[in-house]
């Protein structure tokens, strides 16, 4: 945040039915996922498109996923070849894709989901841990899967209690040189809080204070907007 630029975008995908209906991720990820065991691809042309062309831009920018708990749950086996990830990635770098697992995800089989994670690494995808914080056993799950990034529930920088979450915040920053993942503090919504992540030395943010949901054509020219003044504003990671 020291420099104030733009180092990833997360995917906010909706489903517009033809009835107008809008389903959240929630509602249909878990299709998604069995769409990709039967070699069924649903229509994400444009939200893969839009990922890409982050990935094109000099210097790049990630775009992070949301992915299922049937998806770690074994719906997605990892095979030798990989050729799996090629068509889940239609294009998109795997070293400028980060998969977000939600916290509170349901794990039934650990050891696949570890062979899983493992060989995604090992194709240069980043996992993320997300809303870090709003289950009880999210240090577990910290210790027991590998990943690459933190990111820590706005229940830590909007709680009332300044000192605790402060502490709570130096703590992880702790562990992530130990361990080798970096921290993201999510739901920065004031330059309060923003002030609060930096003095616990947490150095990526996202929230709408940094940067509002939009379209992705509006961050990619945002983006190179920002770029071309050589002093970016941008706080959105």
């Amino acid at each position: 945040m020291e420099q104030d630029r733009i180092e990833g975008v997360e995917a906010l995908i909706r489903w517009v039915k033809p009835d107008g209906e809008i389903l959240l991720p929630g509602d249909f990820l878990d299709l998604m996922a069995d769409g990709y065991k039967r070699g069924v691809r649903p229509p994400l042309e444009e939200a893969n498109q839009a990922a890409i062309g982050f990935s094109e831009l000099d210097p790049p920018i990630y775009c992070g996923w949301n992915i299922s708990s049937k998806f770690l749950n074994n719906t997605v086996q990892p095979g030798t070849d990989m050729d799996w990830l090629k068509a889940l990635l239609n294009g998109l770098p795997p070293e400028m894709t980060v998969f977000e697992i939600v916290e509170s995800t349901v794990i039934d089989n650990p050891e696949a989901t570890k062979t899983l994670i493992n060989a995604l690494r090992s194709k240069g995808v980043r996992i993320a841990l997300d809303d870090f914080g709003i289950g009880m056993s999210n240090l577990e799950r910290l210790l027991e899967y590998p990943i690459d990034i933190l990111k820590i529930d706005r229940c830590f920088v909007q709680s009332p209690t300044r000192e605790s979450r402060e502490g709570i915040m130096r703590g992880l920053v702790e562990m992530s040189k130990t361990m080798g993942f970096e921290i993201v503090a999510e739901g920065i919504e004031t330059q309060g809080q923003l002030d609060l992540v930096r003095a616990a030395g947490i150095t990526h943010a996202q929230g709408y204070f940094l940067g509002k949901p939009e379209r992705a054509d509006y961050w990619l020219a945002e983006t190179l907007r920002r770029r071309s003044q050589k002093s970016p504003s941008a706080r959105q990671f």
